[in-house]
């Protein structure tokens, strides 16, 4: 995803890709700019997890819908998703 061309929209939801996963979304995102929407719903991301995506999309500002429903995040990660900084038009958390 990183080296992406022409990819607009990615549903990676119910994956299970936990911390590895997480860990490889939010490098990924750091350096994409074509990703305008993506599902990671349902994938069991841990708290560590849920910062490495937050850090990748401190560095994104074309991703404008994320679904991270059902993650049973902690406070702290999910602020940080939510506040990343990324020009969201529509955040999904459930």
């Amino acid at each position: 995803m990183q080296e992406n061309y022409g990819l607009r929209v990615l549903n990676l939801a119910m994956n299970g890709f936990a911390q590895d996963g997480s860990e490889a979304m939010g490098k990924a995102l750091k350096n994409n700019r074509t990703l305008l929407e993506l599902d990671l719903s349902h994938n069991r991301i841990p708290e560590a997890g849920a910062t490495a995506i937050s850090q990748g999309l401190q560095h994104n500002d074309t991703l404008k819908i994320l679904r991270v429903s059902t993650q049973h995040l902690e406070a702290y990660p999910a602020e940080g998703i939510m506040v990343s900084g990324s020009p969201f038009l529509e955040l999904f958390f459930t």
